[in-house]
């Protein structure tokens, strides 16, 4: 019974926990280190990064929170002026994820309606805040990627 309960807890995951946790913890032979890193793409792709942000938040977060965290609620602009703003400013420019100032029917960010929301995580240095535009509509990508 208890090992159903991890693997409903695990999913399809449950084989490797269950390889690496019955594993021997010794050592035999001559033990390596392996270093990795993620390669990103030299030139910006954000698609490759929305399917980045959507793989780890679907591996680190329990499905019944991934439909909140993972809400998409319009589009998020930034201005290039001050990307890392953590409080609200008045900005000079907006740009989306696509490196477009202006929304569908060609009128600039900056001279629709936004609102400013704050850094998810207020503890984070590297976390910021954005501008949220609703006008269009869902922008069919999540407002964390």
């Amino acid at each position: 019974m208890f090992e159903w309960i991890r693997h409903w807890r695990y999913g399809n995951q449950y084989g490797y926990e269950t390889y690496f946790r019955h594993q021997e913890r010794r050592p035999l032979g001559k033990p390596g280190i392996i270093l990795s890193d993620l390669g990103m793409p030299e030139k910006y792709d954000p698609d490759f990064y929305v399917r980045f942000m959507e793989h780890v938040f679907d591996y680190s977060l329990p499905k019944f929170l991934l439909p909140i965290v993972m809400a998409d609620r319009g589009i998020a602009l930034i201005d290039p002026g001050n990307p890392l703003a953590r409080e609200p400013f008045v900005p000079n420019r907006l740009i989306d994820m696509y490196g477009s100032f202006t929304n569908s029917k060609g009128q600039p960010y900056t001279d629709c309606q936004v609102t400013w929301r704050r850094p998810g995580m207020s503890r984070n240095p590297a976390d910021h805040g954005y501008f949220l535009y609703k006008g269009d509509g869902k922008s069919g990508v999540s407002d964390v990627c």
